[in-house]
C-alpha cells in the first residue's frame, strides 16, 4: 500500500519528481515498508518469538507490528527530507499510526492490519481529492470496493470477524486521515 499511495500522490501531485529521486524513494519505501520488517519477522519465525508468519493469534502479532511501526515511523520521517512531495512521508505516517492503533488493540481483538491498509489508501485519495480540489469520485468508488473486497475475502477464509474488519479499516482510514491533515 505504502508504494500504491506513493504512486498515487505522483500522478496527481503538482510537484514535479525527478527520474534518480523516484527510483530513490521508490527503493527506500519497498525497504522501509516492506524488506526490513518482512526480513525480521522472518528472523522473529526462526528465532520461535512467532509461531509462523500468518500471525493468526494476537499475540504472535506484538512484535512484528512494533517492528512495523517502528520502521514505518522511521522512513516517514526521513522521506520528509526528500524532494517530493510532503504528503508522501505524512502518509507513511498515518501507516504508523494505524500500525500503533492495531497494537494497542492487540490485547483485545485482532483487528485487521489488511483492512487499515486499504482503509489507509482510501483515506489517501479522499485527502487528495479534498486538497487539490480534484473530482477523484472513480477512484473513490474503486478504492471503496477494494475496502469490500478485501474485508470480504478476510471473511471468508475465517481470518477475521466482521468487528475485527470494521476495527481494521477504521484505524487504517483514521489514522491516515489524522497524519494526513494534522501532521
Amino acid at each position: 500500500m505504502p508504494l500504491m499511495g506513493f504512486g498515487f500522490l505522483l500522478q496527481l501531485h503538482p510537484f514535479p519528481v525527478e527520474r534518480e529521486v523516484l527510483i530513490y524513494t521508490t527503493l527506500f519505501l519497498l525497504t522501509g515498508t516492506y524488506m526490513l520488517p518482512g526480513f525480521i519477522s522472518l528472523l522473529l519465525q526462526q528465532m520461535g518469538l512467532i509461531p509462523s508468519l500468518k500471525m493468526e493469534e494476537a499475540s504472535a502479532r506484538r512484535w512484528p507490528f512494533i517492528i512495523g511501526f517502528l520502521f514505518y515511523l522511521f522512513t516517514s520521517i526521513y522521506l520528509r527530507s526528500f524532494p517530493i512531495p510532503q504528503e508522501t512521508g505524512r502518509y507513511i505516517m498515518g501507516a504508523a499510526v494505524s500500525i500503533g492503533m492495531l497494537t494497542v488493540l492487540l490485547p483485545y481483538t485482532k483487528a485487521s492490519a489488511h483492512m487499515a491498509g486499504v482503509g489507509g489508501l482510501l483515506a489517501l485519495v479522499f485527502f487528495i481529492s479534498d486538497a487539490y480540489g480534484v473530482d477523484l469520485l472513480i477512484y473513490q468508488a474503486a478504492g471503496l470496493l477494494m475496502c469490500g473486497a478485501v474485508g470480504s475475502a478476510r471473511l471468508a477464509l475465517n481470518a477475521h470477524t466482521n468487528t475485527e474488519i470494521v476495527l481494521g479499516f477504521l484505524c487504517g482510514f483514521g489514522g491516515t486521515s489524522f497524519a494526513l491533515y494534522f501532521l
